[in-house]
């Protein structure tokens, strides 16, 4: 009497292998987003050298003002407070100028569609012209 094989099991479809990734991220960031805001900031000193540590990780590099931050304000309120900062508030002319700015109007994907338009438009009207030529016009 033979010996079966055992039956083969198809491949996994990319689609499939997505899917699947897509599914396990959603998962994950959901139950990141279910633990809501942060805590209450806990305040509590921490030494200077723990301190220089902690500001010169978290931040573009430690200088005295990050490090007495740290300090004063230890190392859960200080993390809390890189990772969620508070709004900035622009002087009303700066903050004009930006809401008057084409990118604060519309979306970025129109204004890359327009763009891209744009492109098409001026290589259709010199189809002769190689690049270096478009570039320079």
């Amino acid at each position: 009497m033979p010996q079966r094989s055992a039956i083969p099991t198809p491949p996994v479809s990319a689609r499939c292998r997505t899917a699947c990734a897509a599914g396990l991220a959603a998962l994950l960031l959901a139950g990141c987003a279910a633990n809501g805001p942060p805590a209450p900031w806990k305040t509590s000193a921490m030494p200077p050298a723990q301190a220089y540590a902690l500001a010169n990780r978290l931040s573009w590099g430690a200088n005295p003002g990050a490090v007495a931050q740290a300090e004063v304000q230890g190392p859960d309120t200080y993390l809390a407070r890189q990772l969620h900062p508070r709004a900035a508030a622009l002087p009303p002319a700066v903050q004009q100028q930006i809401d008057a700015m084409t990118i604060s109007q519309r979306p970025m994907d129109v204004l890359v569609a327009e763009m891209d338009q744009r492109r098409r438009d001026s290589d259709a009207s010199n189809p002769a012209a190689t690049e270096d030529e478009r570039k320079a016009a």
